[in-house]
This record gives C-alpha cells, sequence and structure tokens, in this order.
C-alpha cells in the first residue's frame, strides 16, 4: 500500500489505519491489547534512542543516512527552543 502501517490497529476484526481511516474509532470496537502490544513492540530501540539524544544531543550516530538526498541524521542537532534544525537544500519545486 505503500504506507508505513505504523497507526494500524483492528477495529472490529479489521484492519483499520487511523491517518486514513479515523482518527475517531468506536472504542469499543478497538483491539486495545492487540494495539498497546505494537506500541510496545519497539520500546527498547525508542528508549536507546532517546538516551543517545539526552546525551549527545543527536539522534543516530554517523553514517546513518537520513533518506533520499538528505544528509545524515547526525547532521540533525537538538537546538534550544525547537525539536531539531534541519539542514535541507533549497526548493526547487516552483
Amino acid at each position: 500500500t505503500g504506507m508505513c502501517g505504523g497507526c494500524r490497529c483492528l477495529v472490529d476484526g479489521g484492519n483499520k489505519f487511523a491517518c486514513v481511516d479515523g482518527p475517531e474509532f468506536d472504542g469499543r470496537a478497538v483491539d486495545w491489547e492487540g494495539l498497546m502490544a505494537r506500541r510496545r513492540a519497539y520500546r527498547p530501540q525508542e528508549a536507546a534512542t532517546l538516551r543517545r539524544l539526552e546525551t549527545t544531543g543527536r539522534l543516530a550516530s554517523s553514517g546513518v543516512t537520513g533518506g533520499a538526498g538528505y544528509p545524515p541524521s547526525s547532521d540533525f542537532p537538538l537546538v534550544s527552543g525547537t525539536i531539531f534544525q534541519t539542514k535541507r537544500a533549497e526548493s526547487t519545486a516552483i
């Protein structure tokens, strides 16, 4: 589908995406056990990243790419008053 699936949940036994089908669902029809299990799946990685951010002010170590055409994630330092300072190239779109 090209979707990340981060917001996927079971509602009335079927898959729903909060970003497309929601964000409001009948709370009695949501599979809360499954949803909470999915949300806990990356807890160790999230905790490690938070510790790295708190100690170094950076989200990732050098060499981690930021995606197509973007610099490594380590080039996005934490800046006081903002979440991230990005260094993206000027857009050429008209």
